[in-house]
Formats: structure tokens, sequence, C-alpha cells
């Protein structure tokens, strides 16, 4: 039955799958944990934002929380606290549904699966280009390389090339 899941593209040869899926297989797993991963910070972003400000910032939660009440004290600066945890959430939110959706990519045909592999590439794509562009392009005062840039400007493009790969693989069939 092509569509048993777990079979890959229409069940497995005698042989097993082949080194190109098991790549794609590697890719999936990888997403999977990094979803999961996201989800509890996620989570922590809700109950306890300033221990994910903190643990991103690489300060403690009370640094962070004095931040944060010093940002509630005018209208102005409520607002710019809000756009940052608004996009906080989004972006954890995004990054835990494209993480955990990687697990459906189980139940479809290998040879069925590059248009997710194409979507998933593409992100982590431009993951890696916002994190690499800073070092290019240091335009302002507000756009300059920290710490979190070199670490995913490594991560980013190695998942992100994993990702190219699978697409092309499950593409040909390899």
């Amino acid at each position: 039955n092509p569509n048993n899941p777990f079979l890959g593209s229409g069940g497995i040869s005698p042989r097993g799958r082949s080194k190109a899926e098991w790549v794609t297989v590697v890719y999936r797993v990888v997403w999977i944990l990094f979803g999961l991963m996201i989800l509890v910070i996620w989570c922590l972003d809700w109950f306890q934002p300033t221990s994910v400000a903190a643990m991103i910032a690489d300060t403690n939660a009370q640094a962070v929380e004095a931040w944060a009440d010093a940002g509630m004290n005018s209208s102005t600066n409520r607002v710019i606290f809000e756009s940052y945890a608004a996009r906080s959430r989004l972006e954890l939110s995004v990054w835990t549904g494209a993480g955990l959706g990687m697990v459906y990519t189980f139940t479809v045909p290998y040879r069925e699966c590059h248009p997710v592999f194409f979507v998933t590439a593409m992100i982590w794509t431009f993951a890696g280009a916002t994190q690499l562009i800073p070092f290019v392009f240091a335009t302002s005062k507000y756009v300059y390389p920290f710490s979190m840039n070199w670490q995913m400007g490594f991560f980013d493009p190695c998942v992100a090339a994993l990702g190219w790969f699978s697409f092309y693989a499950s593409k040909v069939g390899l």
C-alpha cells in the first residue's frame, strides 16, 4: 500500500531506505526536536516571560523584569514593549508549528514530501540569512551582530542545506 505510514515511497525495498531518504529522516527528526524545544520556550514565554528573555539575553530574570517595568512607565514605552512581546510570541508559535508539523511528513510517501521540504528549507534559508546579514550589513547602531548571530549563523544554514538536499532527494527519488 503506497500510503502506508512510515514506509517511505510506497514501501521499503528489500534493501531498505536509501541513504538519501535516511538523510531526510534525520532532517525531519531535527525539525521535530527543534519544534519540541521551542514548544517548551513558547509555554514559558506565556507563564514566565522574564525567564525566556533572560535565557536569550544571557542575563537573569530580575534584570529583565527591571527593564520591562521601566518600559511600562509610559504609553510609548509600553507599546514598544508590547511589539517585542508580540513578535516573540509569534515567532515562537511559527517555529513550534513548523517543527511539530513535520511529524505529518512521516505519513506521506517519501517522493511526495518535496513540497514540504521546499518550504522548510526556505524557512531555514531565511533564518540563516537573518543571522548572517548583520555581519555584512551592520548599517546602523540598531543593526549589528551579537552572540546569537554567531551561534545560529552556523546552525541555520546547516539545517537549510539539509532541507535543500531533502527537497532535491525527494523530488528526484534518490
